[in-house]
């Protein structure tokens, strides 16, 4: 028996699940607070899996899967449900991935992020970085700061997404969404064309490559503002893992374009909330300050996270975010001291009362 895919999918919204996984041998299985909850369903067969998604894939992707054995696509169920969906092959069988996507846009507070955030959307050029594992939170953390520019500001904003996760009703601003292999065959072809489009703002939803990546600093350098992600589990790493595209020759120059157009790392980590209705997200920020500058420009990247405590212009570590959090009751002293990347320091930080403010936040 085939479950009905249009069911299990509006039935996420319900249960607040995250994902949901189709593969053969399991029974349909949804990710709710980062945890796995299998439905109390038969498994599923491989030629179940193959039917839910020839029923949901639009007939070019059937075939494109079928040569390539992967495929990113989007799906709506309207007028509140879109979820974005990968297909892949596992032994032979189909399997699903399938992330829920909300149909509204949160705002900076609803998300947790700090103040600094508002600021940071204020600003013309420049480059701002989203980081952090599949599932933080890093699109919704973008698509609010586009729908803030929107809001507030009259540009033209491109997004380039593979595939379009939130769709935007321009308002202030005019907003056009381009999706990688329907409207055009890649990221770095993307920026080019829409270098040429007149923007202020271009929203690159993944930089996955050497030329993406180049790409992206070379429009924040031409005067524009660039909005992306990584999957980088924190700041500091971030800037290793573009420095690791590129050959070492390179690197000096590649700090220098860094120290002058990069305008902020933004890495998000989401933690369960001490009474167990959510999770939360903590939230590391590092801002190009003259200080973080020199540093780029001296090859010290070690010594960021050290001038990330200081929080200087609004910077905080991982550790810093997750002590605010725990002394503000959302989160408990387990939880904080398994997510801290220094838990001893969080311990002493936690005990000791440090506080870094007193911001109020919502469950993500």
């Amino acid at each position: 028996m085939i479950p009905d895919i249009n069911e299990l999918l509006v039935e996420m919204g319900g249960k607040k699940a995250s994902d949901l996984h189709l593969q053969e041998g399991s029974p349909p299985t949804y990710r709710i607070d980062g945890n796995l909850v299998p439905l109390n369903l038969p498994q599923l067969t491989a030629e179940a899996t193959q039917q839910i998604f020839e029923a949901i894939a639009p007939a070019p992707l059937v075939e494109k899967f079928r040569q390539e054995g992967a495929v990113d696509f989007a799906y709506a169920i309207p007028p509140v449900y879109r979820y974005r969906i990968n297909t892949f092959h596992q032994k032979g069988s189909t399997v699903l991935a399938i992330r829920c996507l909300r149909a509204d846009i949160l705002n900076f507070e609803q998300l947790n992020l700090p103040p600094v955030i508002k600021g940071l959307s204020d600003k013309r050029r420049g480059l701002i970085l989203m980081t952090g594992p599949a599932g933080c939170g890093k699109s919704t953390a973008l698509a609010a700061i586009v729908e803030y520019i929107n809001q507030n500001y009259a540009h033209r904003i491109i997004t380039i997404e593979d595939p379009i996760e939130y769709s935007f009703t321009s308002k202030k601003s005019i907003i056009s969404q381009v999706e990688i292999g329907k409207d055009v065959p890649t990221f770095s072809d993307a920026i080019r064309y829409a270098l040429r489009q007149d923007p202020n703002i271009i929203l690159i939803g993944e930089m996955r490559d050497k030329e993406t990546i180049y790409s992206a600093i070379h429009a924040a350098e031409t005067g524009h503002l660039i909005l992306s992600t990584l999957h980088t589990p924190d700041a500091t790493q971030t800037i290793d893992r573009i420095m690791s595209f590129f050959p070492a020759e390179q690197h000096e120059r590649l700090r220098l374009m860094l120290a002058l157009n990069l305008n902020a790392v933004i890495a998000q980590r989401l933690i369960p909330l001490s009474d167990n209705t959510g999770r939360i997200a903590a939230v590391e920020v590092l801002i190009n300050t003259p200080i973080v500058q020199k540093l780029f420009r001296d090859g010290k990247i070690k010594e960021l996270y050290q001038a990330m405590q200081n929080k200087e212009a609004g910077m905080q570590t991982f550790t810093q975010a997750i002590v605010e959090l725990y002394l503000a009751k959302k989160i408990t002293f387990e939880e904080g001291e398994a997510n801290s990347d220094e838990p001893s320091t969080f311990r002493r930080m936690a005990k000791g009362g440090y506080a870094t403010g007193d911001r109020t936040s919502i469950i993500f």
